[in-house]
């Protein structure tokens, strides 16, 4: 961890480059900056996108299937962690899923090409010659959710029921400086055999060695330490992902990252107090700025960045939330 904390964030300005170091000291407050770990990645990968998102709180009209997927897996876990003293089954946790996926597709949600809510019937060529085409029954969003939550149960049950749950979705925020803030939801925090343990669930299409080489130093997971710290006077002992993969053979497990320690948590709240001195210079300046190192990329906003027919009609203000 102590090498992302000690990397210098660094900005291109009219063709130089400036160290965030050099911003922070010029661009303090009094404008409040509220960090969270998804405003300190979505920044430094482009201002831009920060913009639309945080600033001006652009949101699609309707939400990607895959959004509402993972919402509906988290509140399947929280259902599970609720119901310790009448501990829920496999079907029960997977039925959960289900009914929050279902309100989110009345909502409205959209699909990308080959997504379906419900499952559906295909036919496939025969390879083998003059033979009839094969119907194959390919599973929809719903069928994947249903049984990755229910493999998940499976697995982690005994742990599940084992813990002393401080909470799910826990809000927790520390005010490092004068109009310094950072905070954050964390999915489960909870304790077991005496020792603190903050987890974060994640639905992914793959899971391998870069993977967990990004979460073994995942500014998330320190920004959840370094906020459990303040909030509780106790470094976390352990730091863990539930990994639930999408894919065609599902598959749900825990992945434990290293603990941090107080010089990991003490770097990380030096290494925030650069980040919003680049967040102020943006909001008092200027978004058009490219970080050095960094590529765009095509992300959610791209219709505007590119000024596409109709894009502007693509999107909502969403109402802002006071914490």
């Amino acid at each position: 961890m102590t090498e992302y904390a000690n990397e210098e964030p660094v900005a291109e300005i009219d063709g130089h480059s400036v160290r965030a170091a050099d911003l922070a000291e010029q661009y303090k407050g009094p404008a409040v900056v509220k960090l969270s770990h998804t405003t300190i990645e979505t920044a430094l990968a482009c201002p831009r996108r920060y913009r639309y998102r945080y600033i001006d709180q652009l949101e699609p009209v309707s939400t990607p299937a895959a959004f509402a997927f993972g919402r509906a897996v988290h509140a399947a876990i929280a259902a599970a962690y609720g119901r310790q003293k009448t501990p829920m089954t496999a079907e029960e946790v997977a039925g959960a899923f289900a009914v929050h996926f279902a309100a989110a597709n009345r909502d409205g949600i959209s699909f990308k090409e080959g997504e379906t809510f419900e499952d559906r019937v295909e036919k496939k060529k025969s390879r083998k010659k003059n033979a009839p085409d094969v119907e194959v029954l390919v599973p929809g969003l719903l069928s994947q959710g249903r049984a990755l939550v229910s493999l998940w149960y499976q697995r982690h049950r005994d742990e599940v029921l084992a813990a002393t749950v401080i909470g799910c979705e826990v809000f927790l925020r520390h005010d490092i400086d004068v109009g310094l803030v950072l905070q954050g939801f964390a999915d489960i925090v909870e304790e077991r055999d005496g020792k603190l343990y903050v987890g974060d669930h994640k639905t992914v299409a793959g899971w391998g060695e870069s993977d967990e080489i990004a979460a073994a130093v995942s500014p998330q997971l320190t920004a959840y330490a370094y906020l459990c710290w303040k909030k509780y006077d106790r470094l976390p002992d352990g730091l863990y992902i539930t990994v639930l993969k999408k894919t065609k053979e599902p598959d749900a497990f825990r992945y434990y990252a290293p603990a941090r320690t107080l010089d990991d948590v003490r770097a990380f709240e030096d290494y925030v107090r650069k980040v919003a001195g680049l967040m102020r210079f943006y909001e008092r300046e200027h978004f058009d700025v490219m970080n050095v190192s960094r590529e765009c990329s095509w992300c959610g906003f791209a219709p505007l960045c590119l000024g596409l027919d109709g894009a502007v009609e693509m999107f909502k203000t969403r109402e802002k939330k006071r914490y």
